[in-house]
């Protein structure tokens, strides 16, 4: 498993699929966010929240389909 890069291993990355057919990896501790095929690096991941709601969803009301740990 891939240990997150933002809370420093207290968490490990999972791929997630939102109802609205996003796909992204995510941690299963801080939910950080990275998009499909991107590296998982601190520099570049994005507040779980944040990403949703940039794209007019609400977190709250969304549904994550676990797919599985990298």
């Amino acid at each position: 498993m891939i240990e997150c890069p933002r809370c420093n291993g207290q968490g490990y990355i999972y791929k997630g699929k939102i109802e609205q057919d996003i796909t992204l990896y995510i941690c299963d501790e801080c939910d950080a966010c990275w998009e499909i095929n991107s590296e998982i690096t601190y520099s570049n991941f994005q507040d779980l929240t944040t990403y949703l709601m940039q794209r007019g969803i609400i977190y709250d009301q969304e549904k994550i389909e676990d797919l599985g740990y990298l």
